[in-house]
């Protein structure tokens, strides 16, 4: 009969021995486990949470300006992805608000983020005040030859006048 040898260690915030299933993983100790059980911080980070909300609330504020600022570069660089990412995103995820007027009509979004970046240098997207994506027909998926760059406010226009036709 073998005996099974179970791994302890002790904490070093509340000093128990504990099996080494109550340690978070840590690669830079050499037991690659924490040194706190998974218990004590828990505890911890609540009570950090608790005793310095005003910290962590102005901290967050802090990073907000520095994150949108980033945003904004990233989306002035390649505009183009964030457009791209939001046709997968209401052509394909069913949790989407926008999922029943797109992927659960059957559109689909074929059309490729270089080719979607060729649209947009193609129809000049980049003059455009707030660029859209429009599909020439508006049953049809996302293609390159079936897409076009408009300026919101025509894509709007179009679709009130499309709605009125059919309705």
């Amino acid at each position: 009969m073998t005996k099974l040898i179970y791994m302890t260690k002790i904490c070093k915030y509340c000093q128990k021995e504990k099996s080494i299933i109550d340690f978070y993983k840590n690669n830079k100790n050499k037991d690659k486990l924490s040194n706190i059980c998974k218990k004590c911080d828990s505890e911890r980070n609540r009570t950090h949470r608790v005793t310095n909300k005003e910290h962590i609330k102005n901290y967050q504020l802090a990073i907000k300006d520095k994150r949108n600022a980033t945003r904004r570069a990233r989306h002035q660089a390649v505009p183009w992805k964030q457009i791209f990412t939001d046709i997968k995103y209401r052509c394909n995820n069913i949790n989407a608000r926008a999922y029943k007027w797109y992927g659960d009509r059957g559109i689909e979004c074929r059309i490729t983020e270089e080719e979607l970046k060729e649209l947009w240098f193609r129809d000049k997207a980049y003059l455009l005040k707030k660029p859209s994506i429009d599909r020439i027909d508006n049953d049809g998926n996302y293609e390159l030859n079936n897409c076009q760059f408009i300026e919101l406010i025509d894509n709007i226009e179009k679709s009130n006048i499309e709605r009125k036709i059919y309705s």
